[in-house]
């Protein structure tokens, strides 16, 4: 009974240290630090690229995009469905490179909810306008699953990673906060979604175009006020 109570002690100490351990910045930048190991530190030299593709997300994938825009003229397609409770998704992205940087991009895809749809569906479009080298702009430690799927999906992909972890820097950062736990759960997320992508890989399985969801063509073509999503053309 003793020897019991002694492992059930150790087992309850160390899950609290794990639980407060992950909760600090200082161990949360560590793990996504061995995500953001295997992209650039900078951006890409475009060469080649024949489009921008920015999946919907942080501001600074707008500010990146931004700027590579404005070195390269490349057009680019932003990918994320329109969701009225959340700032994050295309739409409003749109937004910014329109207020903020005097930018229209090309292409607004409106369904994509996931890494891989944001993949699957850019692909649909692109590819049947003979585009398939493009720089893949996102999150340092979503770079590496956003280019296993864009890869899936037929793209030469070049990185242009945004938003890289800091270090811990301050005491503070070593006691668990609000910040350090949403770290870790990104990493996880993260890892989550790479088991995922191996799987789906192993088994064969893939998203087919269609010809009912939502994609803004040429901004030519389309009326972009209200952004409703509708029913399009096929691609």
């Amino acid at each position: 009974m003793a020897q019991v109570r002694t492992r059930a002690v150790k087992l309850l100490v160390s899950g609290v240290l794990v639980a407060t351990a992950s909760g600090t910045v200082a161990f949360s930048s560590m793990a996504l630090w061995a995500l953001e190991a295997s992209t650039e530190s900078s951006w890409v030299d475009p060469a080649g690229a024949q489009a921008l593709v920015v999946p919907a997300g942080a501001l600074s994938r707008v500010r990146l995009a931004a700027e590579l825009h404005q070195a390269t003229k490349l057009p680019i397609l932003l990918s994320g469905a329109v969701d009225k409770r959340s700032r994050g998704d295309s739409s409003h992205m749109r937004d910014l490179f329109e207020s903020g940087y005097d930018i229209t991009p090309q292409w607004l895809e409106v369904r994509a909810r996931t890494t891989e749809e944001n993949a699957a569906y850019s692909s649909c479009l692109l590819h049947a306008k003979g585009i398939h080298v493009i720089v893949l702009v996102t999150d340092a430690d979503h770079m590496l699953r956003a280019k296993l799927w864009h890869q899936y999906y037929g793209f030469q992909v070049l990185e242009a990673p945004s938003s890289f972890s800091r270090a811990a820097t301050t005491l503070r950062d070593f006691f668990p906060s609000s910040s350090g736990y949403y770290r870790t759960y990104r990493f996880i997320h993260e890892l989550g979604g790479l088991a995922e992508y191996f799987l789906k890989r192993v088994l064969g399985v893939r998203l087919t175009c269609k010809a009912d969801f939502p994609i803004y063509p040429d901004r030519s073509q389309a009326d972009w006020a209200g952004m409703t999503p509708r029913p399009n053309v096929a691609v």
